[in-house]
């Protein structure tokens, strides 16, 4: 475990053994490390990557433009025919495209969870800060591959730039 919760951005926590590791108060049992299952979820959506992607997708819903039939806004009924339910579930948008997972979805390609701040090789695995909630974004796997390629060559290009001062 590589997080350091002393220097966390989003841990009220200051170093005192006896308090909880997360909002820093004093846990209703001696000895426990965090003083409520709230403190244990909010510590696991900002360190441990997959519950923070998990909050980043929940987090990234809300009333898109299409009209089509949701994969989770509809059914099929008995005689075979296509119903929509009520009110059918939102979808999460891409942040660069503003597209819902469901036009995302037609075209055969699907979201993920982006890194803001680049990992530099820290494994999604590892529990770190890297993964706080505001260091992370949903986008379409088009837009996230076209970032991912920008940075690249942003990489090169100030590799080569320094070479040449």
């Amino acid at each position: 475990m590589s997080v350091n919760v002393l220097n966390c951005t989003v841990s009220a926590w200051r170093g005192d053994g006896a308090l909880c590791r997360w909002c820093n108060v004093n846990p209703p049992r001696g000895g426990e490390r965090f003083c409520s299952i709230a403190c244990v979820k909010d510590y696991a959506d900002n360190h441990i990557y997959v519950r923070g992607k998990e909050r980043v997708f929940k987090k990234a819903e809300g009333p898109c433009g299409c009209r089509s039939l949701s994969r989770w806004g509809g059914y099929i009924d008995e005689g075979g025919n296509v119903r929509k339910l009520v009110s059918p579930l939102p979808h999460a948008i891409c942040a660069a495209c503003g597209e819902c997972e469901e036009q995302v979805f037609q075209r055969g390609d699907k979201l993920t969870c982006n890194h803001i701040t680049p990992r530099n090789g820290i494994p999604l695995s590892e529990r770190d800060c890297i993964h706080h909630m505001d260091n992370l974004e949903a986008l379409c796997w088009r837009d996230h591959d076209l970032l991912n390629r920008l940075s690249q060559r942003r990489d090169l290009l100030d590799k080569f730039l320094a070479k040449d001062a």
